[in-house]
């Protein structure tokens, strides 16, 4: 069995599969609260930390309900704000 034939059939036993799940993922955007909660301290980071929080952010808004994620951010936004003294 070469590469391409592997391959194709790894598409068709696994691939086709999980292909739904990654376009729901590859789709999936930040709430639009939870750019609002963290709009306001978001200039106050560099765009290391920008890119940390958005992953944060991500991953809180994924795994979470919307009232814990809300609260949870509502912490971290609190947080920011205290550690850049605004």
């Amino acid at each position: 069995m070469g590469w391409s034939e592997w391959s194709q059939t790894q598409w068709d036993k696994w691939g086709s599969k999980l292909q739904s799940k990654y376009d729901k993922i590859d789709k999936w955007e930040t709430p639009e609260w939870a750019k609002d909660i963290l709009g306001e301290v978001w200039e106050l980071l560099d765009v290391e930390l920008q890119k940390k929080l958005y992953k944060l952010v991500m991953e809180i808004c994924k795994d979470y309900d919307a009232e814990f994620a809300k609260a949870l951010l509502e912490k971290i936004k609190s947080a920011i704000k205290k550690f850049f003294g605004k």
